[in-house]
């Protein structure tokens, strides 16, 4: 127990101290940090997040290795069809992170509502929802690009809740618990704060062009950009937990194929 505390005190110390380094030379104006600040003030930053997990009793994903690499597989194939439809571009573990923090601090633990009946009716409709507005999208995305964050969520919540009832967001709404639902959204906000302080710092950096919203910007976002953020992380969730349990060589060579083809 002491030898596993001893590793989560190097590791939080080593990752706060690799960030700081990287903020002072960005602050100095050292190359090559200035343009490459993002990614290198970006796994530091996930590393400390992983730790405080582990301060707080819950379990490091740097311990669970093959879980790691499957997050990190799967975060780049989702990172890619948001890419594939002009939407956000994100990691997985940047949104499962924060919510595990909040988790562990029992944060909205007990936000309850009435339950209700979820029935197999409900999901058809959410379903085809989700895939209308996801056709809508691609025709007008000038005009539709914001129903995006709802698109996707729709589609595969619906899949998840018959594959894994425990996991599944709608299940979670269906018994009147809206907990993780909360915190996944605080966790996506947290998170896109995060991206947009970083990008902005870096030199190499994303330059958001949004129809009709240009002149209100936080960093380099539209500021109603942020209002997405909260949704995008229910569609992570979802996406992550329908895909990652079923990570085989077919689902891996599937994936390969549209990482490819997007590229």
């Amino acid at each position: 127990m002491q030898a596993g505390k001893g590793v989560t005190s190097v590791r939080l110390a080593t990752a706060a101290v690799v960030l700081i380094a990287v903020l002072l030379l960005r602050v100095y104006e050292i190359p090559p940090v200035p343009t490459w600040f993002y990614v290198l003030a970006w796994y530091p930053t996930l590393i400390i997040l992983d730790e405080v997990v582990v301060v707080l009793s819950g379990e490091s994903l740097l311990a669970r290795p093959r879980e790691l690499a499957v997050m990190l597989w799967w975060s780049a194939v989702i990172w890619l069809l948001f890419e594939a439809i002009n939407s956000l571009a994100t990691v997985v573990p940047a949104v499962l992170l924060p919510e595990r923090v909040l988790d562990r601090l029992g944060v909205w633990r007990d936000l309850r509502s009435r339950p209700f009946a979820l029935e197999p009716r409900h999901l058809d409709i959410a379903g085809w929802v989700g895939w209308g507005l996801l056709v809508a999208v691609l025709i007008f995305p000038r005009y539709l690009y914001a129903i995006t964050w709802g698109a996707v969520w729709l589609i595969a919540e619906p899949l998840l809740y018959r594959r894994d009832p425990e996991r599944s967001l709608f299940a979670d709404i269906a018994r009147g618990s809206w907990g993780r639902i909360a915190r996944l959204m605080a966790a996506g906000l947290f998170a896109g704060a995060l991206w947009e302080s970083f990008n902005a710092l870096a030199r190499g950096r994303w330059i958001y062009t949004v129809p009709f919203l240009e002149h209100w910007k936080i960093f380099e976002m539209p500021l109603v950009g942020f209002i997405g953020f909260p949704f995008f992380a229910l569609e992570v969730w979802s996406l992550y937990y329908l895909l990652a349990p079923h990570t085989t060589r077919r689902t891996l060579f599937a994936s390969t194929a549209f990482v490819v083809l997007v590229l």
